[in-house]
């Protein structure tokens, strides 16, 4: 919603002592004077927030007033506290801005770098392919100097001169704002300059493929359960027996030392990560994963509430476990008497579509995150009870485990009538269209929202209608009736990205943080900034994935060949 006049006016009429906010000395007294106020006409006056006074708030204060208009508001309440007659301005999360003191390293901090310096130099002393990557660290090191150098250029440039906005001419809100915006759906109106297009944006059909995304977590389940069934049924049929403490053990250890790495950087060197007048004071992770740490070390954090968990994302990982753990109940039977294992997984689908079914109607849940039925409290239960607890998103891992046993008994082998091919491929890519593309009109107009009982019938079957969708794929391109898919998905680079999955996975979110809380200006939404912003963070993501997998996950898997190595020749 637009300024209305006279509030833009009497904005206006606040540029002309912009050049003594700049003074800290004056923004000091002014807080400690509670007489001395700015009146904005109309009865409203203006109070220096004595909290808020530092000598970053210059620095701040330098980077906004380039960008007034729309934003003014926002930039005023970095440094003051405005009274209730501006009923119009749109503030982005007014409670959270503020000006941050430089915060000092601690003793947590100290120590993470310890061990994560400790973990590099290890790495680099190894071998001579680590001499290799210490080149390109020092390439690193090098571009990174030059990036603070010309960032203390640029502070400076910044601080040199008192910038006055152009009054001559009357530009739209968002004229001046940098384009940015984050990939994630659910992003809330105050924190975009164009909310009268939000409606726009969700009725494009482009769009729904990220209203749609949480399906991509249910394609990683199936990957999971099919792999896990096909090559552990392979070993079973050896005859030599499973060692079913190393079963658990290897995944454990294949998971956690990286995953623990990484939460250790995000909860104790979060929060020097970057600044802004939006920065978290304490960093990314609540209470610095002081109390919680444990529940993602046993991997039962998703069991708890949504809001207190630490490296949200890492909720997938504790389902994953889970599942991993449960499913020698399928694989044994699956092994031993394969009609009985089949009446197993069968009982345990229905299972996973009855549970999150009943939930989602008793709870009125939403069928997405981001709308399109349920209640306000339903918003607000979906994630905790629904979207993150194992019993509503085992569905397409067993999907998993059943197609793998059946990849296991044909070995492979399969040769389908080419009408009857094409016939399935056209149903279930009509299927998973479905669940894509089912959603728009109810998520787009919300007179069109599901009823109580179509949502729940949306939660307890669309995920595993993916997952069937997905297994369709894997068992075709595997069994040679893929065509130009099996081509596609097959390429060679995809086999080197495939590596770097699990720490992709477990970094972005910080990456996605840092540039979200960094920002000084409001988001502008469409589907071309959705784009740009999507790819910038997934191209950052692989570079950061690769360190991270190079520092800490490829040592561990390493020594666990070693020690199945040692094993294998005694």
């Amino acid at each position: 919603m637009p300024f209305d006049s006279k509030v833009t006016d009497t904005l206006h009429s606040l540029r002309s002592i912009v050049n003594r906010l700049h003074d800290v000395e004056f923004l000091r007294s002014l807080a400690d004077n509670s007489d001395e106020v700015l009146s904005l006409g109309g009865g409203s006056v203006v109070s220096a927030d004595y909290t808020n006074v530092s000598e970053t708030c210059r620095d701040h204060w330098n980077r906004t007033i380039t960008a007034l208009n729309l934003n003014e508001y926002w930039a005023l309440k970095m440094l003051f506290n405005i009274g209730r007659s501006l009923p119009t301005a749109k503030v982005a999360n007014a409670s959270s801005v503020y000006c941050q003191e430089k915060a000092e390293f601690d003793t947590r901090a100290i120590a993470a770098m310890s061990l994560s310096n400790l973990a590099v130099w290890l790495l680099l002393l190894a071998s001579t392919f680590r001499a290799i990557l210490g080149i390109f660290a020092a390439l690193i090191s090098v571009s990174t100097a030059y990036d603070v150098i010309n960032q203390l250029l640029s502070h400076k440039a910044l601080n040199s001169p008192k910038i006055e906005p152009d009054q001559s001419r009357d530009e739209s809100p968002c004229e001046k704002t940098p384009l940015l915006i984050e990939e994630k759906a659910n992003i809330t109106k105050k924190e975009k300059c164009n909310s009268n297009s939000e409606n726009e944006t969700f009725q494009h059909w482009l769009f729904q493929v990220v209203t749609s995304s949480s399906h991509a977590v249910d394609s990683f389940f199936v990957l999971s359960g099919l792999l896990l069934s096909y090559l552990k049924l392979k070993e079973m049929k050896k005859g030599k027996g499973i060692n079913w403490f190393m079963f658990y053990f290897q995944r454990f250890w294949r998971l956690t030392p990286v995953y623990m790495m990484v939460m250790m950087i995000s909860a104790c060197l979060g929060r020097y990560l970057g600044d802004g007048p939006r920065w978290p004071k304490a960093g990314f992770e609540k209470d610095f994963c002081r109390n919680n740490w444990w529940r993602n070390l046993l991997y039962i954090n998703n069991l708890f509430h949504n809001d207190d968990q630490c490296l949200k994302a890492s909720w997938y990982l504790a389902n994953d476990m889970q599942f991993y753990a449960i499913s020698p109940l399928m694989l044994v039977p699956l092994h031993h008497y394969y009609p009985l294992g089949v009446g197993i997984c069968v009982v345990s689908l229905l299972g996973s579509a009855v549970a999150p079914g009943v939930i989602s109607y008793v709870l009125d849940l939403p069928p997405t995150p981001v709308g399109g039925g349920g209640s306000q409290q339903g918003m607000a239960d979906y994630l905790t009870y629904y979207y993150i607890k194992p019993y509503c998103r085992m569905g397409p891992y067993i999907v998993g485990i059943l197609v793998g046993s059946l990849l296991y008994k044909t070995d492979c082998k399969v040769k389908l009538n080419k009408f009857l091919n094409v016939l399935l491929w056209l149903v279930f890519t009509a299927l998973a269209l479905l669940v894509v593309y089912g959603l728009r009109n109810p998520i787009a107009y919300p007179d069109d929202k599901l009823s109580r009982e179509v949502s729940a019938l949306y939660n307890a079957t669309h995920s595993i209608i993916w997952g069937g969708c997905v297994a369709w794929v894997i068992f075709t391109c595997v069994t040679g009736n893929g065509g130009f898919v099996n081509t596609v998905l097959s390429w060679s680079p995809f086999i080197s990205l495939s590596r770097l999955t699990y720490c992709i996975y477990l970094t972005h979110p910080i990456l996605i943080s840092v540039h979200t809380y960094s920002r000084r200006t409001q988001i502008y939404l469409n589907n071309t900034n959705l784009i740009y912003l999507f790819l910038g963070h997934l191209a950052l993501s692989i570079l950061v994935a690769f360190v991270t997998s190079i520092a800490f996950e490829v040592p561990m898997m390493e020594l666990m060949n070693i020690l199945r190595r040692r094993k294998q020749t005694k």
